[in-house]
């Protein structure tokens, strides 16, 4: 059939319902459904084209994320340990590598589960009651007024020492300073101690990246992690720290279930609840508060809990419920959320730019607004007014960066000279490195803290004084 003719017989119909007195009804009757279909199909078009947005979306947040990791790994110290044909041995790493790699996973990749660990970190040792017996004795961490002032100190301390090279004049005397401080209750303090201390700074970090990160430590940031530690005790004069992760972890669940140095004290609940009711003292209401405690709680191990002789006791519901929001978290950060593309510091405030090094021990540095109190923080409209942490502060009744009032009851308060009060305040200024710590030793000890400093950078570690 030629193709004049295919067009007239089609045409044929055509004309035909044009012709009939029902084709407009007919017509219309087909245009409906098609419209019908149309509308029908319209939510499910919006919904493919948006689930294929969806997907394009995790798939390019993956894709940016594995691409940062091997960026970061060609730019860090790790990189001669996994890269080309021949990568070096891990017994090669130096402190000064490892330390690097640590901060590259601090501040880049894992800054929430390793501060929260390192502050769960700190909880742990209150279970030995040799330790937590000195803290209440000085009353440093049992007191409302002492308490937030010597967490702060202890966090800018441990973050000055690791956040600079090891050689660096901070590094070596946030070193030296903890020993100068420490040197006071050599007579109390165990050697035992201090290894369990430290090392908690691995472990932890270790287990709660292991369970709760959106991806695992690669070997080589398990050891860097461990040696930078090992490097801090013989900072310290800690003598007999294991020289392996493993030996650490070791070590700490032998002591942990050592009855001789790991039972319950009413001094590590003193203590420990000392420190738990200052992170959550901004919570608004007792029924919220108490909540909270044990979500956060329930991110600890049992056995550690009793010990502690906390009041707080997750149930199981409790311990399922934070279980679900760090999976969920977990899995948000891998697929959501966009990488970092510099590493920062998350508690403290960058030093001045193009500052020299022994320059810098005259300059007093501030700490970024967080959850545990004003000390430290810069007073600006958006940490005194407007930030969530100021309005619950203001809520609560503490005081907000800026405050001339001190934290504690009345009491303590009164207790104290003038000058000490004002050690006590929120002290706004910021801090120098070199007279960090409690009051009674402020502008105390800096020549010996100096000497100590410049040994140390010298490669000079300090002998060890413990018991």
């Amino acid at each position: 059939m030629s193709a004049s003719a295919l067009a007239a017989s089609a045409a044929v119909p055509v004309a035909a319902a044009t012709l009939s007195p029902v084709a407009p009804a007919a017509l219309a009757a087909v245009l409906a459904a098609a419209s019908s279909a149309a509308a029908v199909a319209a939510p499910r078009v919006r919904l493919l084209r948006a689930a294929a947005a969806a997907l394009a979306y995790v798939a390019a947040v993956r894709f940016l994320r594995r691409r940062d990791l091997y960026r970061r790994i060609r730019t860090t110290p790790a990189a001669r340990f996994v890269l080309g044909k021949n990568p070096a041995p891990l017994a090669d790493m130096t402190p000064e590598e490892a330390r690097q790699i640590t901060i590259d996973v601090f501040m880049r990749s894992f800054p929430f589960l390793v501060l929260t660990s390192d502050k769960l970190a700190l909880l742990k040792t209150y279970a030995v009651p040799s330790i937590s017996t000195l803290l209440a004795r000085t009353r440093q961490l049992c007191a409302g007024l002492f308490t937030p002032r010597r967490v702060a100190d202890t966090s800018v301390l441990i973050n000055e020492m690791t956040e600079h090279p090891f050689d660096h004049p901070r590094s070596a005397t946030a070193a030296a300073r903890i020993n100068w401080l420490h040197a006071h209750y050599r007579k109390q303090i165990q050697n035992t101690d201090m290894i369990y201390t430290l090392a908690l700074f691995i472990t932890e970090p270790l287990t709660w990246v292991g369970r709760h990160g959106w991806r695992r430590l690669t070997t080589v940031e398990r050891y860097a992690l461990g040696l930078t530690y090992m490097e801090v005790a013989r900072r310290m004069g800690i003598r007999d720290f294991p020289d392996t992760v493993d030996g650490v972890f070791e070590f700490s669940r032998a002591l942990e279930s050592n009855p001789a140095h790991f039972y319950f004290h009413e001094d590590n609940r003193r203590v420990a609840g000392a420190t738990l009711g200052l992170l959550f003292e901004k919570i608004p209401t007792a029924a919220l508060r108490d909540q909270v405690k044990l979500t956060v709680v329930a991110g600890i191990e049992p056995h550690v809990v009793r010990t502690l002789g906390l009041h707080e006791r997750p149930t199981r519901a409790h311990r399922a419920a934070f279980l679900l929001l760090m999976r969920l978290r977990a899995a948000a950060i891998a697929n959501l959320a966009l990488p970092g593309f510099e590493p920062r510091n998350f508690l403290l405030e960058p030093l001045p730019a193009g500052l020299d090094a022994r320059e810098s021990l005259k300059v007093r540095r501030n700490m970024l607004e967080n959850t545990e109190s004003a000390v430290y923080v810069r007073p600006t409209l958006w940490t005194r007014w407007l930030s969530p942490l100021a309005v619950l502060s203001r809520i609560a009744g503490l005081p907000v960066p800026g405050s001339v009032a001190a934290y504690g009851d009345a009491a303590e308060r009164a207790a104290l000279d003038p000058a000490q009060l004002k050690v006590y305040s929120t002290s706004p200024e910021g801090y120098l490195l070199e007279e960090a710590g409690p009051a009674a030793f402020v502008g105390k000890g800096l020549d010996e803290v100096r000497v100590a400093a410049d040994e140390l950078q010298r490669g000079i570690h300090p002998p060890s004084i413990w018991a």
